[in-house]
């Protein structure tokens, strides 16, 4: 997973620098990058990875052939992607050992989460109190031991913040995306797919928590931070 949260914030990064190159030689070694990149994403088995990847080329795929296809198309081709990765995880990954392991404890935490949050829905349970919450849990504790950062913003955020923390957490991301997508309209047609590189990173680091814990520190902040600055580069008229 540490690997696959790398890669999935610095792989729309190779894009972009793919994009900038003019010369086809150093394009090559940066499509290179790219193929690498996504062959280290895969093998790393990491499902938040898988999913953030995938979240990342439908973005890429919907945004250079929109004018192409109706509504209908999108729709067949988001089910059939769907229906793909479903299969694939009902049929194989699901019956690996540690997958389900991970799997049982991630929803009974989510059990154990959403049920402090009934208690206080407003303000939450206080800050720092959620694996002291979830340690605490009998039934998880006989299960699955002391508890891992194995969780998503939206588990922490709204059992220790309440409903208010966590409006105030997808408001501020939302903030962020409307700049991304209003820099992209704004950008002139051969900028766009540069600022389409930033929307596809930040799409992709703010999914991958939805799986995991980096939601406070830099692996997540810094390149939204570095998109921000992008996509005001390039969409600026002059």
């Amino acid at each position: 997973n540490a690997v696959a949260e790398v890669l999935i914030a610095t792989l729309p990064m190779a894009f972009v620098l793919y994009i900038l190159m003019r010369k086809i030689q150093h394009r090559g070694w940066y499509l290179l990058a790219i193929l690498f990149s996504m062959g280290v994403i895969l093998l790393t088995f990491s499902r938040s990875g898988w999913l953030a990847l995938v979240i990342m080329l439908l973005i890429l795929y919907f945004a250079r052939f929109s004018k192409k296809f109706d509504k209908r198309s999108a729709i067949l081709v988001f089910v059939v992607v769907a229906i793909v990765v479903l299969t694939f995880y009902a049929l194989i990954w699901s019956q690996v050992e540690e997958v389900r392991g991970s799997t049982s404890s991630r929803w009974l935490m989510t059990g154990v989460a959403w049920h402090n949050f009934l208690d206080r829905p407003i303000i939450g349970n206080g800050l720092n109190t959620f694996n002291e919450i979830v340690g605490g849990t009998f039934v998880y504790f006989v299960e699955f031991g002391d508890p891992l950062d194995s969780h998503g913003f939206l588990q922490k955020v709204m059992t220790e913040m309440g409903l208010l923390g966590l409006f105030s957490f997808i408001s501020m991301l939302g903030y962020f995306g409307y700049e991304y997508v209003k820099a992209y309209n704004r950008a002139e047609k051969k900028e766009r797919l540069i600022v389409l590189g930033f929307i596809m990173m930040f799409c992709g680091v703010v999914f991958f928590q939805l799986f995991s814990t980096s939601y406070y520190i830099v692996k997540m902040w810094l390149p939204i931070g570095v998109g921000l600055v992008g996509v005001k580069l390039y969409s600026q008229k002059d």
